[in-house]
């Protein structure tokens, strides 16, 4: 074949190739086909994220109403973290089993977070009626774990928990947003309450033994349980109920004069109890149950 022919042949193959190396387009359109499917792979675990959430929610739940605390709490590891959609409600609910279980410390972790995520969320990633929900079993986390503190601390946590409270109280804006007014109500006056009596302890120089159920001054207390919400279908259980945990539903401490003989007041209010008398300060459990069987739901 002469040299002519040759030349020929590989002008005609350079001109169906344009000029370019195949080997060079054909990794391009591969590298072009791997970044298009990108978007397609995430909305793949996106979607598969979003059709989970209501099995998520089902089991905490079932094991909310089970009164296993701590399977709620297992049940929402999953969707704390980068949860788009109201990144509030897990830790909402997560405080509010940790609230039910009496780990009141760890409670405050998550109800504080709860409001975090609340605060800076937008639009319908942060309903206004959360806030109080969250607010107000936030005060009492931080109520209850005041008890196990000497007078003088505990009047310091229990002004934070007021202070906490205090933008769903009567003065606030965002009282028309509080569904649960009642249970905030009740809420604060058990903190003033209580806040009563540990002036009355500490300007007694008596200080209380946490321990010593014959001290315990917050006995006889009017108990408060988190309150109910309907969830959104398609989030995990997290909105709060909102009724405080730490007595026996017995009436508003608030409303109490301060004891002057502890063992009397004690076998008062024991006698009150028996005769079934409230002072009408109790919220009204959720779902028409019973102030003792807590709320059937944590949100």
């Amino acid at each position: 074949m002469s040299t002519t022919a040759r030349g020929r042949r590989r002008t005609r193959r350079d001109q169906r190739s344009y000029g370019t190396d195949p080997a060079k387009v054909s990794m391009a359109r591969r590298i072009c086909l791997a970044i298009a499917a990108l978007p397609l792979i995430l909305l793949l675990l996106l979607g598969v994220r979003v059709a989970t959430m209501p099995m998520v929610q089902a089991s905490a739940l079932a094991s909310y109403r089970a009164g296993d605390y701590s399977g709620t709490v297992s049940a929402l590891t999953g969707v704390k973290v980068g949860n788009v959609f109201e990144p509030y409600l897990p830790h909402l609910t997560e405080g509010t089993a940790l609230l039910k279980d009496k780990k009141y410390a760890e409670a405050e972790a998550e109800l504080t977070e709860s409001l975090r995520l609340w605060s800076t969320a937008k639009d319908l990633n942060a309903p206004p009626h959360a806030q109080c929900k969250i607010r107000n079993n936030l005060a009492i986390a931080i109520a209850e774990k005041s008890r196990t503190m000497d007078a003088s601390a505990a009047q310091k946590e229990l002004e934070r928990a007021q202070e906490v409270l205090a933008p769903c109280g009567p003065q606030s804006d965002q009282r028309k947003d509080n569904e649960d007014q009642e249970s905030t109500d009740s809420t604060s006056r058990g903190i003033e309450g209580e806040k009563q009596r540990r002036s009355h302890e500490q300007n007694k120089g008596d200080q209380t033994d946490p321990g010593d159920p014959e001290k315990d001054p917050g006995d006889g207390g009017d108990q408060q349980e988190p309150t109910d919400e309907p969830a959104d279908g398609n989030q995990p259980p997290n909105d709060d109920p909102t009724k405080n945990p730490n007595g026996d539903g017995s009436g508003d401490p608030a409303d109490d004069p301060t004891p002057s003989n502890p063992d009397q007041d004690r076998e008062d209010e024991l006698n009150n109890r028996n005769k079934g008398t409230t002072t009408g300060d109790q919220a009204p459990p959720p779902d028409g149950g019973s102030g003792d069987e807590g709320p059937d739901k944590p949100w």
